[in-house]
């Protein structure tokens, strides 16, 4: 038995309100738990 791959697209959600021309950067609190600073996008 094989799966098929979906081919997207994939979203993720955020809290965050984005603009155009706007910057994603790290060193924020973690959405799911914000004692953790997050180091990625």
């Amino acid at each position: 038995m094989t799966k098929e791959l979906d081919d997207g697209p994939f979203f993720h959600g955020t809290k965050a309100e984005l603009q155009l021309g706007g910057a994603l950067t790290a060193g924020f609190p973690s959405n799911y738990r914000p004692e953790i600073i997050t180091n990625r996008i």
